[in-house]
């Protein structure tokens, strides 16, 4: 019976969780601030350089990654337009084709993820938004 209902409770912490999930991939839901974005991607890329590269660190790249893509949406709607965000976006674009395997620069490894990455946020420092 206690196990019934640890199984209950489980069940009942994933479903607001997977609420919440949909909730916040609902495409009306307004996408955060360029700074609210940047902050996420700064934390994550911060705490992979200050811990390091694991031998298996393909979770931790993604996890950039992703706040990178959440940070072009922030940009997408960011009143200084695209014209303005341009390089980011390069930056981002290469990020992702380092994660996908498809580096032109000639990186491989982590290095296909972080050298853009860490060109970005030193990007983002030097060009805030408005």
């Amino acid at each position: 019976m206690c196990a019934a209902a640890a199984i209950t409770m489980i069940a009942g912490c994933g479903g607001k969780a997977d609420a919440e999930d949909q909730t916040a991939a609902s495409p009306s839901a307004k996408p955060p601030t360029v700074a609210k974005a940047r902050a996420a991607y700064d934390e994550d890329l911060n705490a992979l350089a200050a811990d390091g590269c694991p031998a298996d660190c393909s979770k931790e790249l993604k996890e950039v990654v992703v706040n990178a893509r959440v940070l072009r949406t922030a940009m997408n709607a960011d009143a200084a337009g695209p014209q303005f965000w341009s390089p980011a976006y390069r930056l981002i674009d290469q990020m992702e084709g380092g994660l996908s395997g498809e580096d032109t620069r000639g990186n491989w490894g982590p290095r296909a993820v972080l050298a853009p990455a860490y060109d970005l946020q030193t990007w983002l420092k030097v060009h805030p938004s408005q």
